[in-house]
């Protein structure tokens, strides 16, 4: 990839997303390949990473032009109350999605909360796997869509936690389910800030997925994802303006498209594709991101 596309690529993401194929594909049972088994996805999350730190260190030793990082879900948590057993549950909720990748790449180990937690079903580690998995990066790809609160539940799988989205207040949910909670968005980045060094952060993914009603001549007023888009680039600003290493925002997605588990059903685009023609139609935030574009920013 990099001798073929290197003289046209200059930023490179080695995965995208590999939690959410490593728990949800292996551990869930809810996407591909729909497997449910807790100890497998350790394990794949493990490989997964190994050979992102082995593209990196390929990257490296080819000298090629331009800059290469990993482009990763990040999910904004907050304890439901202040109690000893739901700051636990928080605890082990964001070590097991944030942090599982997190530190690995930024720390060199895994977070030793859930180490502990899931005991033998940890991923067995061999002498260099973690040097290689830290080798340094230019850039943090950030994929943010959603926050939850997190309580202890006893019936709540393997973490024992109860996780619910939050939603900012006057807001609601997106058509795939998420709570609106931009806020989140801005503490994710500080958290990045805080704790991880600061890397230069690329936000990859950020986006409303919503019904998208045509009308009479198939144009979409989806003034819900305009609302949506604005808010979180007040909160990217935010976050800027508190440290945050922030140097890009990339919306989700440009055309409507295939969504994986969810196929055609979801609709993320700012360009409408007509099912049946396959036109590709602008939508109403199409043309409002053109001008946020031309115009580098947004009112607050």
């Amino acid at each position: 990839m990099f001798d073929r596309l290197g003289d046209r690529v200059a930023i490179w993401a080695t995965l995208n997303e590999p939690w959410v194929t490593a728990f949800p594909g292996h551990a869930f049972g809810v996407m591909a390949p729909g497997l449910a088994d807790h100890s497998l996805a350790y394990k794949v999350l493990h490989h997964e990473l190994l050979a992102h730190g082995k593209a990196v260190e390929v990257f490296r030793q080819g000298g090629y032009a331009g800059e290469i990082g990993i482009a990763l879900d990040i999910v904004h948590s907050q304890p439901a109350s202040q109690s000893e057993s739901d700051l636990a549950a928080f605890e082990r909720h964001t070590q097991n999605h944030n942090n599982l990748c997190l530190d690995p790449i930024f720390k060199g180990y895994y977070p030793q909360v859930i180490m502990d937690w899931i005991g033998g079903m940890a991923p067995p580690i061999s002498e260099g796997d973690m040097e290689q998995i830290s080798r340094p990066i230019d850039f943090l790809g950030v994929n943010y869509y959603h926050s939850s609160e997190v309580s202890f539940d006893a019936s709540g799988g393997l973490l024992k936690c109860r996780v619910v989205q939050k939603i900012k207040p006057m807001w609601g949910f997106t058509q795939m389910g998420w709570g609106i909670y931009p806020s989140g968005l801005t503490a994710s980045l500080i958290n990045l800030k805080n704790n991880y060094g600061n890397p230069k952060i690329l936000i990859t993914e950020n986006g409303c997925a919503s019904l998208d009603q045509t009308d009479p001549n198939g144009f979409v007023f989806d003034w819900e994802r305009v609302h949506y888009l604005r808010a979180h680039l007040i909160a990217a600003h935010d976050a800027i303006q508190a440290g945050a290493n922030l140097k890009g925002y990339f919306v989700w997605s440009l055309m409507d498209n295939f969504e994986w588990a969810h196929g055609y059903m979801p609709k993320f685009g700012l360009i409408r594709i007509d099912e049946a023609t396959r036109d590709r139609l602008p939508k109403q935030s199409y043309y409002w991101y053109r001008d946020v574009i031309a115009q580098n920013g947004v009112a607050a």
